[in-house]
């Protein structure tokens, strides 16, 4: 959830559109990716994706569950996993409305991504985990962002 200046809110949706993180996934056949690595059967590999900002009036961001940490460091939450800016019964209520998950302590990552947030309130209210399953077609098996 945002609440702030609309330019400062827009400028907020650029960074979080613009991230790519290493996605991780694993080989079902021997395959060559499209910038010549081969990989082998059952080796993992990764590749670069761009997180996704997906607006359903709340904002729902979906990244790699590995880069969990990352994406709560860049957007300023403490190790706690929490913040207090919205009253605990309001934050309880939109997450089981989301179905989301209570946000945990973290280990925040040695280095942070910059995201510009002046003049900007995120109001973090839980996560989701994707489905985690084969995709035959393509020959991996992966988290289905």
């Amino acid at each position: 959830m945002t609440r702030g200046i609309n330019q400062q809110v827009e400028l907020w949706k650029k960074f979080m559109e613009t991230q790519m993180f290493s996605w991780k996934r694993k080989a079902l056949k021997n395959m060559v990716l499209s910038d010549g690595r081969k990989i082998k059967k059952g080796e993992e590999f990764s590749v670069p994706v761009q997180g996704a900002l997906r607006p359903i009036e709340l904002w729902e961001y979906v990244f790699p569950e590995e880069c969990l940490p990352e994406v709560l460091a860049m957007l300023n939450v403490p190790a706690s996993g929490h913040r207090e800016e919205l009253p605990k019964p309001a934050e309880f209520a939109l997450r089981k409305i989301l179905k989301a998950k209570k946000i945990k302590p973290y280990t925040p990552p040695a280095q942070k991504r910059f995201i510009a947030d002046a003049g900007v309130g995120v109001y973090l209210i839980g996560t989701k985990e994707d489905v985690k399953q084969k995709w035959e077609e393509l020959g991996v098996e992966q988290e289905m962002l």
